[in-house]
C-alpha cells in the first residue's frame, strides 16, 4: 500500500525528509497542502491565498495531490492541536476524501515544526486510523465551517470559533500603546510570544499589516529610511 504523508507547510515537510533520510528510508511520499485554512474566507480559496502568498503557485496545489493518488493510497495527517491550520487540515481532508481512501492521523500537541525530527519515530507509532464514523464527523465540521465562512478560524480547547479580524484590532493597538514607537517586527513577536490563539507570526503580521492598510496604524522610516517603525 502507498503511503503519502501530508502536512500543512514546507518547513513540516522538510521535517519528515530528514527523518526518513536520517533512517535511512528510502520510499516515502510527502505532500504539503500550504492552505492556511485558519485565515480568510472559505470561498474563492485560491483567490485569498494568492493574495496572502504572493510568491506562491497555488493554482494546481490540491489538483496535483489528487492526481498522484490511486486506489490502494493510504493518506496520513500530520496535525497538531497547537497549530489552527494543522488541525483544520484534518478537517479538509475528511471531506475531500471521505468514501475513497484509508485515512489516518498523527496527531502531537505541539507545534509540529518544533519537533526535533528524532522525535517523528515516536509519534509514528501513535498513528491513529480514522474509522468511517470519525471521518464523516470531521467532514460535518468542515461543512459547517464552509457555511459560516468567517474571515478567522480557530482550534482551543478542543473547539473551533469562527472569529474576524476585527476582533483582535484592540489586542493589538493595546499592545503597540504598551510598547511605544517600535518596528513592526517587534510587536508582532510581542503578540506571538504571548499569544494563546495558536496564531503564527505569519498571521499576527497579517492582522497587523490590516491595520496598517486601513489607516489604524501609521507607519514612518528610521533615520537610516531602510525599517519601518510604527507610531
Amino acid at each position: 500500500m502507498k503511503i503519502i504523508d501530508v502536512v500543512e507547510n514546507p518547513g513540516t515537510a522538510g521535517l519528515l525528509k530528514k527523518y526518513y533520510e536520517d533512517n535511512n528510508i528510502n520510499d516515502y511520499n510527502i505532500t504539503f497542502l500550504w492552505l492556511c485554512l485558519s485565515k480568510g474566507y472559505l470561498h474563492n480559496r485560491i483567490d485569498f491565498l494568492k493574495e496572502y502568498y504572493e510568491f506562491w503557485d497555488y493554482d494546481n496545489l490540491v489538483d496535483n495531490f489528487i492526481n498522484n493518488l490511486s486506489l490502494d493510497t493510504k493518506i496520513r495527517i500530520w496535525s497538531s492541536t497547537s497549530n489552527n491550520d494543522d488541525y483544520l487540515l484534518i478537517l479538509y481532508l475528511c471531506n475531500l476524501l471521505k468514501d475513497k481512501y484509508d485515512l489516518s492521523i498523527i496527531m502531537t500537541n505541539k507545534n509540529i515544526n518544533e519537533i526535533n525530527s528524532k522525535d517523528i519515530g515516536k509519534l509514528l507509532k501513535e498513528e491513529k486510523i480514522l474509522a468511517i464514523q470519525e471521518i464523516n464527523d470531521y467532514s460535518n465540521k468542515w461543512n459547517e465551517l464552509v457555511r459560516v465562512n468567517s474571515e478567522l478560524r480557530i482550534y482551543k480547547d478542543g473547539i473551533i470559533e469562527n472569529k474576524n479580524y476585527d476582533d483582535y484590532d484592540a489586542l493589538i493597538l493595546e499592545r503597540l500603546k504598551k510598547l511605544g514607537k517600535c518596528k513592526i517586527s517587534t510587536l508582532v513577536e510581542s503578540l506571538w510570544v504571548e499569544d494563546d490563539n495558536n496564531f503564527t507570526l505569519d498571521d499576527y503580521e497579517y492582522l497587523v499589516n490590516r491595520l496598517i492598510n486601513n489607516n489604524k496604524i501609521n507607519l514612518v522610516e528610521d533615520k537610516n529610511g531602510i525599517d519601518s517603525i510604527i507610531v
